[in-house]
């Protein structure tokens, strides 16, 4: 695998389905609550309704709204003439969850639910975002995960939940965001689902939503890996409770301890920066177990060390050169090599020589095996197998999913479909072709194309 990992992780500004880790996500993502969110009500149960008298009102996307998002190729692939059936109503929900020590925490999700004139009965769908390095919200209306997923599923008759994650939105005040950490966000998906149905329950009849025993998953980047990890929580804990219909990760990290072995072990080089990702897995790992450093200059170089606490998300800095050029993180993550620097800012490596020989030689004892550990138990290719249909897309031009796919396929054998989505020989393959193979395709090309692919033949085959 190539050292290109942090577009693993972030996706671009224009994508139509990954929230931008350079731009916030587009139009409309400045919904920040005044003032902080209420607590969880004293011993409320996970995915109980939080009310927020400072939450931003719902907000309706009208189809002509909706059909003028899918004109531009941009935000993705769809059938020709296809138009949406109903208008989308995004409403802001808060919900309890829990941190990744346990304790209840509101979060917060955006729920876009059908506005007459697709069905009387719904399924549900849950969609994980893309890495963002600013604040999230997945109730901003104008923001473009949002109309991506009225174009394709609200629109069309789901009823759509984008969890905001922890560290967004209405859990900020947590201070770090759990990235990649398997557990914690698949209960925080799990939680936003049973809010989702709680809304439902509690409002639906009122505003003419109902839901049917439908269940699906997707997301990309961050959120495949959120989706796969999601799919295993529930077969595993929650059977019983959630009959999953099909799950659909894009482009995710599901081999995770390998892939921060390749991001320690290949050279920087000028166009590939890891630094982002890499600080986001190391904080939010530290906080969640709490013995990767005593202190960050343990494992971050000054004066990165400095600034590495609290950083992301931080809706000051909406993407990696925005971190640069602010001298709160450098290019090179192990490396000191001579690769672009923000102005005045210094050109050392982020981490420290000792901690990265101690990752790499797994020594006892050290923050670095610690490390180490932490990414190799978050590893979703172990130790399970799926039990809904399962079907890992990605876009064999990316040189960072791919071999991701190929690990998935390799372990989950014929429990899982992977589907090379540049392959593709319906229209999405002709739609592809059109885009060149740029440091976009992540965000630009696979993520839509392989959305669109999950909707048109995996699950609306399936719907009931």
């Amino acid at each position: 695998m190539t050292k290109k990992l942090v577009a693993l992780f972030a996706a671009v500004a224009a994508s139509a389905l990954l929230v931008t880790a350079c731009g916030g996500g587009g139009a409309g993502h400045d919904v920040v609550p005044p003032t902080p969110s209420p607590p969880p009500p004293p011993g409320a149960a996970r995915g109980t309704l939080v009310v927020d008298p400072n939450a931003p009102a719902p907000t309706t996307l009208a189809k002509s709204a909706i059909d003028s998002y899918n004109s531009d190729e941009s935000a993705g692939p769809t059938k020709a003439g296809e138009s949406a059936q109903c208008n989308v109503t995004v409403v802001p929900v808060e919900y309890v969850t829990i941190t990744p020590q346990g304790d209840p925490i509101t979060a917060s999700m955006g729920l876009l639910v059908p506005n007459g004139g697709c069905g009387a009965t719904h399924p549900l769908l849950s969609h994980q975002h893309g890495t963002n390095t600013n604040d999230f919200s997945g109730s901003a209306a104008g923001a473009d995960i949002v109309k991506a997923m009225a174009k394709y599923y609200a629109s069309h008759g789901y009823v759509v939940v984008i969890p905001d994650y922890l560290g967004y939105g209405a859990s900020a005040g947590l201070g770090y965001h759990p990235y990649l950490l398997a557990e914690t966000n698949a209960a925080t998906v799990i939680d936003a689902v049973r809010a989702a149905r709680n809304w439902v329950a509690q409002y639906g009849a009122s505003n003419g939503v109902a839901l049917n025993s439908q269940l699906f998953l997707d997301g990309t980047s961050e959120g495949g890996y959120v989706t796969m990890a999601t799919q295993r929580t529930m077969e595993r804990d929650f059977g019983s409770e959630f009959k999953l219909t099909a799950v659909a990760p894009t482009s995710g990290p599901y081999n995770l301890g390998n892939t921060m072995l390749d991001f320690l072990q290949t050279a920087d080089t000028s166009g590939n920066s890891q630094t982002t990702p890499a600080t986001m897995i190391l904080v939010g790992d530290h906080h969640a177990y709490g013995d990767v450093y005593t202190a960050p200059s343990e494992v971050f170089q000054p004066p990165w060390s400095d600034t590495v606490e609290g950083l992301i998300p931080d809706a000051n800095y909406g993407g990696d050169t925005q971190l640069r050029n602010a001298c709160k993180l450098p290019y090179n993550l192990d490396t000191n090599t001579a690769n672009p620097v923000g102005p005045g800012c210094a050109s050392n490596a982020l981490l420290q020589p000792a901690f990265v020989a101690a990752y790499m030689s797994n020594t006892p004892g050290t923050g670095g095996a610690q490390a180490r550990a932490h990414a190799t138990a978050n590893s979703l290719l172990q130790s399970w197998q799926p039990v809904a249909p399962m079907t890992v897309c990605y876009g064999s031009p990316d040189p960072m999913a791919t071999p991701n796919a190929v690990a998935a396929a390799a372990y989950f054998g014929a429990r899982a479909d992977v589907v090379d989505i540049q392959g593709d020989t319906s229209f999405i393959g002709a739609w592809m072709a059109l885009h060149a193979d740029d440091n976009g395709y992540h965000g630009n090309v696979e993520g839509p194309g392989c959305t669109a692919f999950s909707r048109y033949f995996v699950f609306d085959p399936l719907r009931i």
